[in-house]
């Protein structure tokens, strides 16, 4: 036979391979409505891990998808900063399964997420209820 390519010639065991057991794979199905996202910067100690911070803050209540570490400033970020502070920008998504969300819902999330860094020892002290009370205010 005059073949101008090359061949390949193979031979599978049928029985091996119907011997291994099939494997059903299943994930999630996307989510049906949009997520809505914004930044949260919060003013903390240099010694504090940003780690600490997103578990404080995805332990809130807010119904948040997810939170995750966005940007870290160390230079003086505000006026009255000391060195001794820092500011860590988290990206906060937020989703309802059954519905698309409301500017209510994202303002209620993140008022949740702020009333949970409220006493917290590594934020900054009267920082979340400034940051309340101004939210309120617009």
């Amino acid at each position: 036979l005059a073949v101008p390519a090359e061949v390949v010639l193979a031979e599978l065991d049928l029985d091996a391979l119907l011997e291994v057991p099939a494997v059903s794979e299943t994930g999630d199905a996307p989510p049906r409505f949009p997520p809505s996202a914004f930044d949260l910067t919060v003013p903390s100690r240099t010694s504090t891990r940003a780690g600490t911070l997103r578990d404080v803050l995805l332990t809130c209540g807010a119904s948040v998808d997810g939170i995750d570490v966005d940007v870290e400033w160390t230079a003086a970020f505000s006026e009255g900063t000391s060195a001794e502070e820092r500011a860590l920008t988290f990206r906060v998504t937020c989703r309802k399964g059954d519905r698309s969300l409301t500017d209510d819902d994202v303002h209620s999330a993140r008022e949740a997420l702020l009333s949970g860094l409220l006493d917290h020892d590594d934020v900054r002290p009267g920082w979340a209820a400034e940051m309340i009370a101004h939210h309120q205010q617009s």
